[in-house]
């Protein structure tokens, strides 16, 4: 039988052997990791170098796009803002106005109501004192506030 034991003119048992090749196949995938990963990186830029003067370069082309095209991509954008969000605008206050008017009428019915409910009370309070069936009512806290 030919094996790598006989092959390296040892004899390691069957165990030693799976043991060797498990051995060698973790060292080959963990340098083909390094080799793909720092040495040579899927762009092929040649590693951690030509990654930073790649970046460099892309990094140089957009900024020079950027100061070429931003004077016009800027009127663009200014326009689009104007002409979009002016009507917006327009359309919120005209909310806010209708809130305003909402809460404005809201707080006069509260006055009112308010000044019904004293009429009431008025009215409650003096057929109770006037009345010969009813009993007068225990003073309150409240009662002694007013």
């Amino acid at each position: 039988m030919v094996g790598i034991s006989s092959v390296l003119g040892h004899d390691f048992g069957l165990r030693r052997t799976f043991a060797l090749v498990r051995l060698v196949q973790v060292g080959a995938i963990l340098a083909g990791t390094f080799w793909r990963t720092w040495v040579w990186p899927a762009g092929g830029s040649g590693g951690i170098w030509g990654d930073v003067v790649g970046s460099f370069l892309w990094t140089l082309l957009v900024a020079v796009t950027a100061i070429l095209v931003w004077p016009q991509l800027r009127h663009t954008i200014e326009r689009f803002v104007k002409n979009h969000f002016e009507d917006l605008k327009g359309h919120i206050s005209g909310h806010h106005r209708a809130v305003e008017e909402l809460r404005d009428h809201l707080l006069g019915h509260q006055v009112s109501h308010a000044d019904e409910l004293r009429e009431l009370r008025r009215r409650i309070d003096h057929v109770i004192q006037h009345h010969p069936d009813i009993p007068p009512l225990p003073e309150t806290d409240e009662a002694r506030d007013r």
